[in-house]
């Protein structure tokens, strides 16, 4: 009916497609940055208007860090028109308070989740410990250590030749 009428609000920490954060996070002594841009097919790269981030707390949205974002433009494309040209980058290195944020575009929306915290390093090293583990052959994967359960596979006794030659090729 015409009485009807549509409306939206644009929530400020909407998850934002174009705000890119480690989402594993970061550890507070070592950099962090996010990337903010995004490509809209034939449209080509999407404008950035905005000059300023803000890190928030992810849970409440407070402002705890900001800064300015700094154009960062891809080098080495020798076709055109040349991509990622419409690329910034939010440097919050400075800010090393442990907890779970968000980087806050004003008129983008927000990154997911991340944490910033001193555990992040162990957890990118389980899981590449654990990736290698999983790969194991000739040994049963098995619980406690994963779920990922795999038996014992490539059992037959491997020949590795001493040395190649031409002739053995």
């Amino acid at each position: 009916p015409t009485s009807m009428s549509f409306s939206a609000v644009a929530d400020p920490l909407r998850d934002s497609a174009a705000i890119h954060v480690n989402q594993e996070g970061y550890l507070p002594s070592f950099p962090k940055k996010g990337i903010v841009g995004y490509y809209l097919g034939s449209l080509g790269e999407m404008p950035i208007a905005a000059t300023t981030f803000y890190i928030v707390e992810a849970n409440t949205g407070n402002v705890v860090f900001q800064g300015a974002l700094k154009l960062r433009q891809d080098v080495g494309y020798t076709y055109t028109p040349t991509p990622y040209q419409v690329v910034y980058e939010a440097d919050f290195g400075a800010f090393n308070t442990p907890g779970n944020y968000r980087l806050k575009i004003p008129g983008m929306g927000a990154s997911l989740p991340f944490r910033i915290d001193e555990g992040i390093g162990m957890g990118l090293a389980r899981t590449y410990a654990l990736g290698m583990f999983h790969q194991r052959s000739g040994y049963e994967v098995a619980m406690p250590f994963t779920r990922f359960t795999h038996g014992a596979d490539h059992l037959a006794p491997a020949i590795v030749p001493a040395s190649l030659t031409p002739e053995s090729a």
